[in-house]
């Protein structure tokens, strides 16, 4: 067995008087690509930003680097975060900068001693591959949807974390720029040290990539499958919603 980066453990998640989640646990193994399934408002995009330490559960711990995020002070888990990506389902880049200083921030933050020249070099590297040098002075408002949503997918990765959360970096987008993105997951998983969270419904990502899938439905993880070859899975005996992925 790998060894185990992130644990939650027995998070419970109230909304006002609602449960969201109901005594979820999870470890997560180093150099593994998990996906997190599920309906339209079970609680996945919830259950990322808890086990990324950007949401603190009403009940429960998540550890991470011997620490458990729920008890840090804001300073504390900040440097913890630093060690981490995270691509938001609506992009989230920040609208009064540039997107060159958009993708400048991690870099900044996880590199204390980083040149002016090494932080270009890593923009330029991904922004000439997308082929959208051009776009660096813009606002990310100049963009499309789906360009906003490509580079906050790059603003998660241009700083090599070692646990990178992705809130469905497929949904909304047409077949080029999808693609775009998927090249870029995929070199980031064909590097060392590197664990992936995916809150995803791209058939893609759980065929071709992923190594485990999980099943949020009401409340709590109704199925985990790891390492499964998904060519010889019965697909009937699927649940519904994993059926309508793979088609």
């Amino acid at each position: 067995m790998n060894d185990i980066i992130l644990s939650v453990k027995n998070i419970f998640f109230k909304n006002e008087n609602y449960l969201v989640l109901d005594d979820i646990s999870i470890d997560i193994e180093k150099d593994t690509f998990n996906c997190i399934i599920g309906k339209s408002g079970a609680g996945k995009s919830t259950l990322l930003k808890i086990m990324a330490g950007l949401l603190i559960p009403t009940s429960g711990s998540v550890i991470a680097y011997n620490k458990d995020l729920t008890k840090l002070f804001d300073r504390d888990i900040t440097k913890i975060r630093k060690l981490y990506g995270f691509a938001f389902q609506d992009s989230a880049l920040i609208s009064n900068l540039s997107i060159k200083e958009n993708l400048s921030l991690p870099l900044k933050n996880k590199f204390k001693y980083i040149t002016l020249k090494d932080i270009d070099d890593k923009i330029f590297y991904y922004m000439d591959r997308l082929n959208m040098s051009d776009s660096l002075t813009l606002r990310p408002a100049q963009l499309s949807y789906g360009e906003q949503k490509l580079l906050s997918v790059v603003r998660s990765i241009i700083a090599d974390p070692e646990i990178l959360f992705l809130d469905e970096p497929l949904t909304s987008i047409d077949a080029t720029l999808m693609k775009k993105i998927l090249n870029i997951i995929t070199e980031y998983t064909n590097k060392e040290n590197t664990t992936i969270i995916a809150v995803t419904h791209s058939k893609d990502l759980l065929l071709n990539i992923s190594s485990r899938v999980m099943l949020l439905e009401d409340k709590k993880i109704k199925l985990d499958c790891k390492g499964l070859d998904w060519d010889s899975v019965d697909k009937k005996n699927l649940p519904e919603i994993l059926q309508d992925i793979l088609g």
